[in-house]
């Protein structure tokens, strides 16, 4: 009988390898590291693993994981981890999104609830409550 696993998700870097000279500024690192090179023929690039020197060819990702190693994945696989991406980014957004929302429902003199000014016609701070603002 085999039992199936659930893998955790993690947020790891990636990056397409390709030549337009726009690598982020952790490949450049491996590559002064000497952890990757470029192959001769300009084809993709090799990654020096605990497993011996891979290849992986322009369109493939180089992924680095939670502990810094470094692989590389065929692009098919590779976009699978950027869906992942977007859809952690979008998450975010909306736990953002939802904080500024309170933050603006509350005084940032003293965290209590903010009028907002509604029953005044100028406020001195519309995002103060009653106390704070002085009214």
């Amino acid at each position: 009988m085999t039992d199936r696993y659930r893998k955790k998700p993690v947020e790891v870097r990636a990056w397409k390898i390709s030549l337009d000279g726009q690598e982020p500024d952790w490949v450049r690192e491996a590559f002064d590291g000497g952890r990757i090179d470029w192959c001769p023929a300009g084809e993709g690039i090799y990654i020096n693993t605990l497993e011996g020197r891979m290849k992986a060819n322009i369109g493939d990702m180089l992924i680095e994981g939670v502990k810094g190693e470094l692989y590389g994945c065929r692009a098919d696989i590779g976009t699978h981890y950027v869906r992942a991406k977007v859809r952690s980014t979008i998450a975010t957004l909306k736990e953002r999104l939802a904080e500024t929302t309170d933050d603006l429902t509350r005084c940032p003199n003293c965290g209590g609830p903010a009028d907002n000014g509604h029953d005044r016609e100028v406020p001195p701070n519309p995002y103060w409550c009653s106390k704070c603002s002085g009214s």
